[in-house]
């Protein structure tokens, strides 16, 4: 079994000056934390795999197509 902490992970992805860090990648998965500043924009592009977006704290909204939900 692989257990994460999130300060430590965040540690890390902090000490690389990136806003995203892959901390798991299998055959069939990755899991990655991102972070952006208050205010910032997401500057990625669609992805072709599905992904699974999971606010820690803040709030935010996603855009899909064109339907918005604030998360």
């Amino acid at each position: 079994m692989k257990a994460f902490r999130l300060d430590e992970l965040e540690a890390e992805r902090a000490a690389n000056d990136g806003a995203y860090l892959q901390f798991v990648r299998e055959r069939n998965m990755s899991v990655g934390l991102y972070a952006l500043d208050a205010g910032a924009l997401d500057p990625q592009q669609p992805h072709r795999q599905d992904e699974v977006y999971f606010v820690v704290s803040g709030r935010a909204s996603i855009t899909v197509g064109t339907e918005t939900t604030q998360v």
